[in-house]
């Protein structure tokens, strides 16, 4: 693949996948056509190429197509203490947002932080969903409501598709490291219940990957 925005490995290794591979890019494609779509999950164990799956359809979908944001998450290697969690939830969704809708100038935006995305939002994409959580995260921030900023977050994809009437894809690879995510305090943050709202949509459905069936199959896409 020429273009990419996540690195893969070569197509030599990358085997008894294509028709996977063929089935996330046409999920994405139908999506952008008006078929709706339900959020669901790629179950397996570990160390199956379920990662490298996931990168190479977000990158199939960001340079192939032009009708679905796509958008793609690891919990794999992330610190999982909230707030700094939701910080960079945000900031990944952002990021790959904006660069999607400016193709552009996509390598320049990639290397945005949060408060240029916060910029850029306000005074260059403009869009009704995208201001809406930018203030709303902010406002949350200024009142240290972390709870607040983590709900934020997690939906925002939700939130900016119903807003502007837009197709977005979320992809989550292990899903399951969601459970350790935890408050500066040591309490649990209790973000189950924020992905089950994040994922009943019919226009932002998130596909996700992990090694826990019960917790992705009957906890979150119930």
């Amino acid at each position: 693949m020429k273009n990419m925005i996540f690195k893969t490995l070569s197509d030599d290794l990358f085997t008894d996948r294509e028709d996977w591979l063929d089935y996330l890019f046409k999920m994405g494609t139908d999506l952008g056509n008006g078929v709706a779509t339900m959020s669901t999950a790629v179950v397996g164990l570990r160390r199956l190429g379920k990662t490298e799956l996931f990168k190479r359809a977000y990158n199939r979908l960001f340079f192939g197509q032009d009708k679905v944001v796509p958008v793609f998450w690891t919990f794999e290697g992330k610190k999982l203490i909230n707030p700094p969690f939701s910080k960079k939830y945000l900031e990944n969704f952002l990021r790959q947002y904006f660069a999607f809708r400016n193709k552009a100038e996509y390598k320049k935006i990639l290397k945005y932080d949060l408060p240029q995305l916060f910029d850029y939002g306000l005074n260059n994409d403009r869009s009704e969903g995208t201001e809406h959580v930018i203030i709303s995260f902010s406002n949350q921030m200024r009142s240290d409501s972390i709870s607040e900023m983590l709900s934020i977050a997690v939906n925002a994809p939700r939130t900016v598709s119903d807003h502007n009437d837009e197709k977005i894809i979320v992809f989550i690879d292990e899903f399951q490291e969601v459970v350790r995510l935890t408050d500066t305090d040591g309490y649990s943050s209790f973000c189950l219940g924020m992905y089950q709202e994040a994922v009943e949509s019919f226009d932002c459905p998130h596909v996700i990957t992990g090694s826990s069936k019960s917790l992705m199959l009957y906890d979150i896409l119930r």
